[in-house]
């Protein structure tokens, strides 16, 4: 499969959506144990939150607020990624399921911080210059 060097962002965004439903699909049998239970719980929380606030991201009235649900949306991802290999390493969660998702939420998360970047560097450059007078106005 060729590697895609650029996605649009309903392309990040359907990606992210695919990642989130497998995270759920491994912490569900996770609910079922009360010593897994509140790990499930975080672990579940933290993904959905990542696709709930890069949704947001794409429809923020500006670009401030854009960078700031970026931000979160990152954010959750790193915490996600961290309950995963918590999970993992205490042997909680195993498998190729546990791996394949821990690998996408790490790019994900690069992904999302090199966004971040690039929208940070990007800030004021959108903003759109006032208008000079008009001759004659006097100003």
């Amino acid at each position: 499969m060729p590697v895609q060097l650029r996605m649009d962002s309903q392309q990040l965004r359907e990606r992210i959506v695919a990642w989130v439903v497998d995270v759920g699909r491994l912490a569900s049998p996770l609910f079922r144990a009360n010593e897994t239970a509140p790990r499930a719980s975080q672990l579940k929380r933290a993904a959905d939150s990542v696709a709930s606030n890069y949704r947001a991201a794409c429809m923020a009235r500006s670009h401030k607020e854009f960078t700031a649900k970026l931000s979160v949306a990152l954010e959750e991802v790193d915490e996600a990624v961290g309950w995963l290999e918590l999970s993992h390493r205490e042997g909680v969660l195993r498998g190729d399921q546990v791996m394949r998702a821990l690998d996408e939420g790490r790019q994900l998360t690069r992904i999302l911080a090199k966004s971040r970047e690039t929208a940070q560097a990007n800030e004021g450059k959108s903003r759109k210059k006032p208008l000079d007078p008009a001759p004659g106005d006097g100003k």
